[in-house]
């Protein structure tokens, strides 16, 4: 086989699994529609990964990181949701760069992160339509910002959860 046969068909396969993801990514964007307009949550699509951005007003309490009790029907819909959809996931916790104030019950803003997507992951596997050898956790603290610290709405923005499903 020649090389350009080998690359004609890995472009073939990149391409099915680019559509593949496409429609699980209408798929949850459908299941997850209310949530998408109350602005709880956001989709993005790159490559073959799915990111499901839970945004931190309607999820967590600031400095803390258990879910806000009016967020659990809205992790009961992510989790039937990702039930339908193969692949890896990864729950990333991520802050704004605003110190966690002194005696307060997480020591720094690794700690936060990554006890926010431990508590996600805990809602997701409430239910048994996921496996949890698909789940992996990190915390990434405010090194990974979406918008610029230097104001409110940046730093709001910069204090989520991403599940992203691979």
């Amino acid at each position: 086989i020649s090389i350009d046969e080998i690359l004609s068909q890995a472009d073939v396969i990149k391409a099915k699994l680019r559509q593949k993801t496409i429609n699980d990514a209408n798929k949850l964007r459908k299941l997850l529609a209310p949530e998408i307009l109350d602005r709880q949550i956001e989709l993005e699509v790159r490559d073959q990964m799915i990111t499901v951005r839970i945004l931190q007003s309607g999820s967590f309490s600031a400095g803390s990181a258990e879910l806000k009790k009016g967020f659990m029907p809205v992790a009961k819909r992510i989790r039937e949701a990702l039930g339908e959809i193969r692949g890896f996931i990864t729950v990333s916790g991520h802050t704004d760069n605003q110190p966690l104030g002194r005696g307060g019950q997480y020591r720094s803003n690794w700690e936060l992160s990554g006890s926010r997507a431990f508590s996600v992951i805990h809602a997701l596997l409430k239910g048994k339509e996921l496996e949890q050898k698909r789940f992996v956790l990190t915390g990434h603290a405010e090194t990974r910002p979406l918008a610029d610290n230097r104001d409110r709405e940046g730093r709001a923005r910069n204090r989520r959860v991403e599940i992203v499903i691979d």
